[in-house]
Formats: structure tokens, C-alpha cells, sequence
């Protein structure tokens, strides 16, 4: 599994460029179960800042894809709590503002696999949420599950035909055998 931790920070201007400006020191404390101990890993983040115009640094995908994701799950959140206080038509609103800054970034223009999914599962929420009854059948628990999902980096449902997009390879071999032995034990039971 891998987690992605957004951080924003505020450079200090620079007199001179520096190839290798180190800007923090990391150290993460995590269990390991496959291990069943606690491990360390320390490591340190440093920028290119060569140039001293701000204007002329290089987007990074794999960052924009990252704040999308984060977009995604709090306005999904708002949207989930706008919906029952029966906002519908808000949060729809909300949900299509986020959509259209999803799509029109770095990495949905790139073709990135993952922020035009992001964006694809805002496009199933609002399409759950044509009244406020729907909303309550349908569209709440889907923006619930996305919101926790895209917020923890974890797949929480997914089918074969829809892969989610934190759904690694063995889960989907899990789930295709899975799918695979129900018409088996179907068959047998007639």
C-alpha cells in the first residue's frame, strides 16, 4: 500500500539559485504487520530552485493529482452534508465547480488515470442526486464511501467492471476468483 501526505509550504526568497535547496528533514514512525514491530524510515525532501523567477518551476503531476484528490473528498464531504440538510441543488453545484477544476487540471490534461476518476465519481454522485429522495437512496451513501475512500487512499468498493482506483492487484485477483466460483456454486446447488 502507499499513503501520499500533502504538504504546503511557504519558501523563503532566494538571493542566489540553489540546485539543491533542502527544505525539511522526515522521519515516519509506522507498524509493519507483516513484521508484527515498529519501524522507522528518515529521509529529507529538497527542491530544485535554480531559478529565482516562481513563475518558471515545473507543476508536478503526481502533486496536482494529489490536491485533487484531497479537493474530492472535502467537497464531497460538504456535499454529503449539504444533501441532508436538503440542499440538493448546492451541492450539486458544488460537486460540478469541483468536477470542472478536476478536469481543467495538470494532471486530468495529462491524461492522469486517477483525477479523471476523481472526477468521474463526482459524475456518478450527481447523477444520484436528482431530487431529494434520491439523494437519500442513493447519492448520500455514494459520496460518503467516496469521501472516506479518496480521503484515505483505500478502496472501499469496487466491482470487476469498475476497478476503484486504490484497488491493487490482488484484490482484483481476489475478486475475480471470487466472481468466478459463485455461478460454479450456483450450478451445483440446482
Amino acid at each position: 500500500e502507499q499513503r501520499d501526505i500533502l504538504i504546503d509550504l511557504n519558501l523563503p526568497k532566494i538571493s542566489s539559485p540553489v540546485s539543491q535547496y533542502r527544505v525539511l528533514n522526515i522521519e515516519v514512525k509506522y507498524f509493519n504487520v507483516l513484521l508484527s514491530k515498529t519501524e522507522t524510515v528518515s529521509g529529507f525532501v529538497e527542491l530544485d530552485r535554480s531559478s529565482t523567477d516562481p513563475k518558471k518551476g515545473k507543476v508536478s503531476l503526481k502533486v496536482d493529482e494529489q490536491k485533487n484528490r484531497v479537493k474530492t473528498a472535502s467537497v464531497m464531504k460538504e456535499a454529503q452534508k449539504l444533501g441532508q440538510l436538503g440542499k440538493v441543488e448546492e451541492a450539486k453545484r458544488m460537486l460540478l465547480a469541483c468536477e470542472q477544476s478536476i478536469l481543467a487540471s495538470p494532471s486530468a490534461a495529462s491524461e492522469d488515470f486517477h483525477s479523471n476518476q476523481f472526477a468521474g465519481d463526482i459524475q456518478k454522485c450527481v447523477s444520484q442526486m436528482s431530487s431529494v429522495s434520491n439523494f437519500q437512496q442513493q447519492a448520500q451513501q455514494s459520496l460518503m464511501n467516496f469521501s472516506r475512500q479518496h480521503g484515505a487512499q483505500r478502496s472501499s468498493h469496487n466491482t470487476l467492471e469498475q476497478p476503484n482506483v486504490y484497488s491493487n492487484q490482488t484484490k482484483v485477483r481476489m475478486q475475480t476468483m471470487w466472481s468466478q466460483q459463485i455461478p460454479q456454486q450456483q450450478q451445483q446447488q440446482q
